[in-house]
């Protein structure tokens, strides 16, 4: 059984940094932050190189509009050798209020931008000169001085819509789903195969790193809760993951989305049934933990990244931890 830990980026550094080494000491196979407006991934993932040992590291994800390719593909490669190549490079567009709120930059043409930075940032590695012609980035005659420690990093895709998916098979190594549940995991990573086996790639080189909400608690009801929570916060801000997971059957994120536009988030809350907590979560006690892990590896996940909701504390990650190592 392949476990991640996706590290909340809503806890103070101080708590989170140090859970990845309480991961590293458990056997946890990899650890992945992301970034935000509190938080810097590549620091961050610096520091856990400098703490850690055997455990994969991972950009969750570096968005494809704050830094350039080239950047990108150097700050990965210098990681790679501070961590021994121990890294797994997760690319993604994030969110239009992070992009524009944020960045001050134009949400355009996400998948496209995607698939030329991973392009770029792979021809970056080789060490030969750049001769790029995009539609958004055109290098031409520079050189990265600074090569992987791995022959080639390996290149994650968060990926949701059909286009996207589609990329992640054609140009990507791993595919990251979040938000997806088990019940409709293997069906959708088909896109993500098919498109492999359409560029003569194997789909079976292809690897499924599900992104999977997690509260494991003596408390199973404030397990349960926690999840709703944070289902109704994607379904209820975002109509990509609103439309996914009423694409996977489950028609009341409709209405989970419609209470929490109306500024009712408790109540948006309490709409997202058990059913859809236990189909698209990772939730139970201790002793549920290692089960409820197994069931995601049967839907065709190859990893399990828990990843947290708000509400958690480091010692509920601890817990959680101990109870799948």
């Amino acid at each position: 059984m392949t476990v991640g830990l996706m590290l909340p980026t809503y806890l103070d550094r101080e708590e989170r940094l140090p859970l990845a080494e309480s991961a590293d000491e458990l056997g946890i196979d990899a650890v992945f932050t992301g970034e935000s407006a509190s938080s810097n991934l590549f620091i961050d993932l610096t520091w856990i190189a400098s703490k850690t040992s055997t455990v994969t590291i991972g950009a969750g994800i570096a968005n494809v509009f704050s830094r350039s390719p080239s950047l990108i593909a150097l700050s990965a490669a210098e990681l790679d050798g501070i961590s021994d190549g121990r890294v797994v490079l997760g690319l993604g567009t994030s969110t239009p209020p992070l992009i524009e709120g944020v960045h001050g930059l134009p949400f355009e043409g996400p998948v496209s931008r995607t698939a030329e930075y991973i392009d770029i940032i792979r021809a970056g590695w080789t060490g030969d000169r750049l001769d790029y012609d995009g539609d958004f980035y055109s290098p031409s005659g520079g050189r990265l001085l600074e090569t992987p420690v791995q022959d080639e990093i390996p290149i994650a895709v968060a990926a949701l819509g059909p286009s996207n998916r589609r990329l992640t098979g054609a140009k990507g190594d791993i595919w990251l789903p979040h938000l997806v549940p088990k019940t409709v995991l293997g069906d959708l990573a088909e896109d993500v195969y098919g498109a492999a086996r359409d560029r003569e790639r194997s789909a079976d080189a292809i690897d499924v790193y599900a992104y999977v909400p997690t509260a494991i608690d003596e408390d199973i009801d404030a397990a349960y809760d926690r999840v709703r929570r944070h289902v109704a916060t994607y379904a209820g801000s975002a109509e990509p993951y609103r439309d996914a997971i009423a694409d996977a059957g489950y028609d009341v994120v409709m209405e989970v989305h419609r209470t929490w536009q109306d500024g009712d988030r408790d109540a948006a809350a309490q709409l997202v049934t058990d059913e859809l907590v236990e189909d698209i979560g990772l939730v139970g006690t201790p002793d549920d933990a290692s089960s409820a892990c197994s069931q995601w590896h049967d839907a065709g996940a190859d990893m399990v990244v828990m990843n947290f909701p708000p509400g958690s504390s480091a010692d509920d990650i601890r817990t959680a931890l101990a109870a799948v190592s």
